[in-house]
């Protein structure tokens, strides 16, 4: 990751203890969609038995809006109680991540800005191929690193074509193009890495946020002819928009992207 982002629809998920090291902290990002609702990924809590594992609450009990660095003081802090993730989610099928999508219920609001909320796209269809998306998050720079960045960082990577050999390496499984997208720079040198996992792969309609992806899954970190995969939101609104429902609470943006000629225009569904 590089450069330094200054929007604040991203959330840090850890412990709370101050170190926010990937590989003993488990920490990973997330997006706002509503006041005390974030968008993750499953696979950031497939280690934690739930509810009975007595390190539930110590190990990723905070999560942290990405406005400040995270040793400074003044930031928004508020604690995940719980956590909801696909019932057709397999952890322990070995690099099978469909339906890598999780929905964390915060004890508090967490914004009071409905601008904060980061949009999500409806049923859309749209490939974004040839298009750019922006990630978000806290992930270490360099995938031999342990710590991850005190403040939030973001870039902005192509969207590839699925069907190139880039986006299909032999080591995992088929891609389903209507789950999940392609995106990164063959060249390497940008990605997303450990500590980003869940978090955004956004883009800008009229100066507003949409997620059209969560930060999944990869072979290592910005190497060369190694995209990152990501879970397409398109695919699991429904699912979504039913948990959301099921915890009295409502998506206050939703919309669809429609695509038109080159260019986009959002429109209310």
């Amino acid at each position: 990751m590089a450069n330094y982002g200054t929007n604040d629809i991203d959330i840090l998920i850890g412990d709370g203890n101050g170190s926010f090291t990937p590989a003993a902290d488990m920490t990973s990002g997330g997006s706002i969609i509503a006041p005390r609702l974030v968008l993750t990924a499953a696979h950031c809590f497939h280690n934690v038995t739930i509810p009975t594992d007595p390190n539930y609450a110590r190990r990723f009990g905070e999560v942290h809006l990405g406005q400040l660095g995270l040793t400074e003081r003044g930031q928004r802090i508020a604690e995940w109680i719980k956590v909801i993730i696909p019932e057709k989610y397999r952890p322990f099928r070995p690099h099978d991540y469909s339906y890598d999508i999780a929905l964390l219920i915060l004890n508090k609001d967490i914004i009071d800005r409905q601008d904060s909320i980061i949009c999500l796209p409806s049923h859309d269809t749209i490939s974004h191929v040839g298009d750019y998306g922006t990630i978000v998050g806290w992930g270490i720079n360099d995938e031999t690193a342990n710590e991850i960045s005190n403040y939030m960082m973001q870039v902005t990577v192509p969207i590839l074509d699925s069907t190139i050999d880039a986006c299909n390496p032999s080591m995992l499984p088929p891609k389903n193009s209507t789950m999940t997208i392609c995106a990164g720079i063959l060249s390497g040198g940008i990605d997303a890495c450990q500590g980003n996992s869940g978090g955004p792969l956004a883009q800008k309609f009229k100066n507003r946020w949409y997620n059209i992806g969560i930060v999944s899954h990869g072979i290592g970190c910005a190497r060369t002819n190694s995209p990152g995969f990501y879970t397409r939101i398109s695919a699991h609104i429904n699912w979504l928009c039913k948990q959301v429902e099921s915890e009295g609470e409502v998506l206050p943006v939703c919309f669809d992207i429609i695509p038109n000629s080159t260019t986009y225009k959002i429109q209310s569904s």
